[in-house]
């Protein structure tokens, strides 16, 4: 079975890349389901991670379980 290619997630293909670019604590706005509207503006509250499925995830403040950097966004402005 052949291996998707990783797909860019804010200039990074890799849970390592987005971990040097933005530590623990980034503010973000993140997306559930489909990315509609302005999202919620929240920061992480963990390193972005692999799962076995392949996807890359990072958890956020105030949401459980993880979200896929598919839907988070770097965020200039804090959360309220």
């Amino acid at each position: 079975m052949a291996t998707k290619a990783p797909r860019s997630l804010h200039g990074c293909k890799t849970a390592d890349q987005w971990n040097a670019k933005f530590p623990v604590g980034t503010p973000v706005r993140v997306w559930r389901g489909v990315r509609e509207g302005p999202g919620d503006a929240t920061k992480t509250h963990s390193k972005a991670f692999d799962l076995p499925s392949g996807h890359t995830v990072v958890q956020v403040e105030d949401r459980a379980g993880s979200i896929a950097l598919t839907h988070v966004e770097p965020n200039d402005e804090p959360p309220i």
